[in-house]
């Protein structure tokens, strides 16, 4: 009888551990895909931006001064991601006295 109760009582905790694992996996998945998308974002605007920049240059008569306002979203859409990663080095670092926006980031 004792050894089935301690057979039960393994059986529990190797699951509470499957279970802790499993929401852990859960947690890294949902960081990972929020991470993913606030890159996304300024890697699509600065796509984006450099294809109207190249079409303002290109044209018969170059618009200079739409091409230098593409320039400047790039810049700062570039500026968005470096920031994102660097938040994300920051948050992985462990140096939590260095601030950044938590919305940025899904933490569950």
């Amino acid at each position: 009888m004792l050894a089935e109760l301690a057979a039960a009582r393994d059986r529990e905790i190797a699951d509470q551990a499957e279970l802790a694992r499993a929401e852990r996996l859960t947690r890294i998945a949902a960081t990972t895909a929020s991470i993913a998308h606030e890159i996304n974002n300024p890697l699509a605007a600065i796509l984006t931006n450099a294809n109207a920049g190249l079409r303002w240059i290109t044209h018969a008569t170059p618009n200079i001064d739409e091409t230098k306002k593409t320039l400047q979203n790039i810049l700062r859409a570039g500026q968005g991601a470096a920031d994102v990663v660097a938040g994300i080095r920051t948050m992985f670092k462990g140096d939590y006295e260095a601030r950044f926006p938590i919305d940025a980031f899904l933490l569950i």
